[in-house]
């Protein structure tokens, strides 16, 4: 399965209960050239080359699951 969100879709799943089945994923986020700064939780932050972007900054808000904290979603 292949699933796109909006970066500012809250978005997740209950726990994994299952004994036998495992459940991965891979998270890529896209941002352009004109990012001045994204939350800590970004970087590191790579071109499509693999080089470092150094000029976007760490921003102070932010979180792993956007900056909500009546919403906690799921453990992690």
């Amino acid at each position: 399965m292949l699933f796109f969100f909006n970066g500012q879709l809250i978005h997740g799943s209950l726990a994994n209960v299952s004994e036998t089945r495992s459940r991965r994923t891979f998270i890529g986020h896209y941002c352009d050239q004109a990012t001045e700064s994204l939350s800590e939780y970004y970087f590191p932050l790579s071109d499509f080359a693999g080089h470092d972007v150094g000029h976007v900054k760490v921003h102070a808000g932010g979180g792993p699951c956007a900056d909500l904290p009546e919403w906690a979603g799921a453990v992690h």
